[in-house]
């Protein structure tokens, strides 16, 4: 691939990236060098709520991958004793397989990707909890998210972030403004 080398933080021109946490367990990885919007944007990120907007092809997805991985000594626990888990949502079920080749390529974090809701409807508190616990990154429809928010399956106590891709879909009535119903009546 024109452009992509494999690089170790220590063999990296920038030296071991930002100072950041995650560069001690990219060693396997793809890596590539965060552009300096995209680690403003990451900082912003770790100290509050942010909307990330920018053209296609920028890196959203990046910046979301860095952050997932600046956070995850919050989810390397284990789920059924006190551990919490990272969700990114996604509006389609193509793009979960998308979003979840990216943080698999880009991390050594377990991923568990939800995108057909006929195959996980039927689902009980059992199977959720069985699949919850051999994963450390939920990547899924919001349609399947707010399913099992709402059943009780999964609560906001038990997310340590939760990424929306294409937050915009948010103003209208959509999956997203109701799990942001949710949000807010719990907070």
């Amino acid at each position: 691939m024109a452009g992509l080398q494999l690089m170790t933080p220590a063999s990296s021109p920038m030296g071991p990236f930002f100072g950041l946490p995650w560069q001690q367990e990219a060693i396997h990885d793809n890596i590539f060098t965060p552009r300096k919007y995209q680690v403003e944007l990451l900082e912003a990120a770790l100290e509050h709520n942010t909307i990330v907007c920018l053209n296609t092809g920028s890196g959203k997805t990046f910046i979301a991958v860095l952050l997932t991985k600046e956070l995850s000594h919050q989810i390397r626990g284990q789920f059924n004793k006190n551990g919490t888990q990272t969700v990114l949502l996604v509006s389609s079920a193509p793009s979960v397989a998308q979003l979840a080749a990216a943080v698999k390529t880009h991390s050594d974090l377990k991923v568990g990707e939800y995108s057909n809701m006929e195959n996980i409807e039927s689902w009980a508190s059992k199977e959720w909890n069985k699949s919850f616990i051999g994963q450390q990154v939920l990547v899924m429809t919001c349609h399947i998210f707010l399913h099992i928010l709402k059943r009780g399956y999964l609560f906001l106590s038990k997310i340590n972030l939760l990424v929306f891709d294409e937050c915009h879909l948010a103003i209208k009535e959509h999956p997203y403004q109701e799990i942001m119903k949710v949000f807010f009546s719990t907070s």
